[in-house]
């Protein structure tokens, strides 16, 4: 199953998320683009990955396209930040 999210905070900011879930797996992976309002990747933004239950925490940057992965995630509620130049947004899933 993929799901598709889209997040504004304000005028400053877009973040589009893509996260994937295989039937029956022990693992997830999480993926997406970070784009700004007019829509242009914003490169290396850091996206910190917080098990809510574990506290387990996973950071990873976006590449020069805006795009990141952060693979094999248990299942379980994540907090999800994501950080660039003088803009944050958190998300919770």
């Amino acid at each position: 199953m993929r799901l598709w999210l889209a997040a504004r905070k304000g005028i400053a900011f877009a973040i589009t998320l893509l996260a994937g879930f295989r039937s029956f797996a022990q693992n997830a992976d999480f993926s997406g683009i970070i784009l700004d309002p007019s829509k242009l990747a914003v490169p290396n933004a850091q996206v910190l990955v917080e098990n809510i239950a574990t506290a387990a925490t996973r950071v990873v940057s976006s590449n020069q396209q805006g795009l990141y992965s952060v693979p094999a995630l248990l299942p379980g509620r994540y907090n999800i930040t994501v950080e660039a130049i003088q803009v944050a947004l958190k998300l919770v899933f």
